[in-house]
């Protein structure tokens, strides 16, 4: 019975870090982003895709939103993906604080707010992003 006992134990243990580590690992790199000749797409738990047809405007900017409160998602430090509120106003986040700038991106529907590892990546993303809106 012992025996088995530990058995049972090691089997909790590996199942915990298992977990504990795709967590982690899933929730602290960027999603990935794909960019299409009509769209945009946030490959993530609570991705979406946005048609540059839907783009009412976008932006740049170095600050991310103030007073952001998680509606659904994952908040862990800097690391946001999901639904939240700033001020009044829901939006689709999938940032790293901690990583500015940031995208905001205003559609029919909503806000969405990304960045990349680096700076640099958003920018070039950014720019991909105005030169595909435009052409649209």
């Amino acid at each position: 019975m012992r025996k088995r006992g530990m058995g049972i134990i090691m089997a909790v243990i590996i199942l915990a870090a298992t977990m504990i580590y795709s967590h982690f690992f899933v929730t602290t790199k960027s999603p990935a982003i794909s960019i299409s000749n009509k769209a945009i797409t946030i490959s993530e738990s609570n991705g979406t895709t946005i048609n540059f047809s839907d783009i009412k405007n976008i932006q740049e900017k170095d600050n991310a939103p103030a007073n952001l409160s998680k509606i659904y998602g994952y908040n862990d430090g800097t690391v946001l993906r999901g639904k939240f509120q700033s001020d009044g106003n829901d939006m689709m986040v999938y940032i790293d604080l901690s990583k500015p700038p940031f995208i905001y991106i205003t559609t029919r529907t909503g806000m969405v707010i990304i960045n990349d590892q680096t700076s640099a990546e958003t920018h070039s993303l950014y720019e991909q992003l105005k030169s595909k809106i435009n052409q649209s």
